[in-house]
């Protein structure tokens, strides 16, 4: 009985191991098929995920070069760039990338024309500095106040040429001064009267030691100084509250002009929605 029990026992064990192992062998195979399976489908998520991330930011840029919703909000992102010795703005951020580009494209034009013309005769004595900054850069507006002074031969220099530009960022577009406000000829006078308060009280009198007074009488103001177009080319910026302009003076008085400034709220009966300044309020 004892040797029956003992054979008995021995194939037991053997079958006991035997499942155990194969038990266990199926196991860790299974185990890792499902983890291998895991791994396949994380990689196929990842891989889903970063497709459509692209597909997502190709459809932004081309959405972007087409774009015409006025963006009224819209931050510019700008830097700094030598062109032709210059240091010159040019926007590296902004939804619309067509007219990102026009408008840097107009900038590197700009620039690039800065200098005196190739010659012959003496040119030793040539030369032209420009400042240039960006004033205002957000409300769709990127304004860029650009002061040039230079001599290219001649009587006499030229001290401070205001060259500044102001862009709409709906369009890509200069906006001129003219085009800031409504019925710009009828109300020119009284537009002229309110961005020059300062320098019409301080030049309003008439004592021979200031060589300035009258320049900006209303009768200036109103038929310019001879030629009667002193107030009529107005560079301008965008910058604060408001918009800041300086008249063109012929060289004999060029030191009398100076900028003058108005915040849009005292200009606002003079131009409607569709001004640029209107984003100021």
């Amino acid at each position: 009985m004892k040797n029956k029990q003992n054979g008995f026992i021995a194939p037991l064990l053997i079958g006991i191991i035997f499942l155990l192992f194969v038990g266990g062998g199926t196991y860790f195979y299974l185990n890792n098929k499902i983890d291998s399976e895991k791994i396949s489908l994380e990689s196929v998520d990842r891989t889903t995920d970063v497709s459509e991330v692209i597909n997502t930011e190709q459809k932004n840029i081309n959405n972007a070069s087409t774009a015409s919703e006025p963006l009224t909000t819209q931050e510019i992102d700008y830097t700094i760039t030598k062109i032709n010795g210059y240091d010159t703005p040019q926007i590296v951020n902004f939804k619309n990338l067509a007219i990102m580009k026009k408008v840097n494209l107009t900038m590197s034009e700009i620039v690039s024309s800065f200098g005196c013309p190739v010659e012959s005769g003496d040119t030793s004595k040539n030369s032209f500095e420009s400042k240039i900054k960006v004033s205002y850069a957000k409300n769709n507006i990127f304004s860029v106040s650009i002061h040039n002074a230079y001599y290219c031969g001649g009587a006499y220099p030229t001290n401070d040429s205001d060259e500044s530009i102001t862009f709409d960022m709906n369009t890509g577009e200069e906006v001129v001064f003219t085009k800031l406000f409504l019925d710009y000829e009828k109300n020119r006078k009284d537009i002229m009267k309110i961005i020059f308060e300062n320098q019409i009280n301080k030049y309003s009198g008439t004592s021979s030691d200031q060589s300035c007074n009258g320049m900006y009488s209303m009768d200036n103001i109103d038929s310019g100084y001879d030629t009667g177009n002193y107030f009529f080319d107005i560079g301008y910026k965008i910058e604060g509250d408001g918009i800041t302009g300086k008249p063109s003076f012929p060289h004999v008085i060029e030191a009398c002009s100076e900028e003058g400034h108005a915040s849009v709220e005292k200009l606002k009966q003079y131009i409607d929605s569709s001004s640029i300044l209107f984003r100021l309020l």
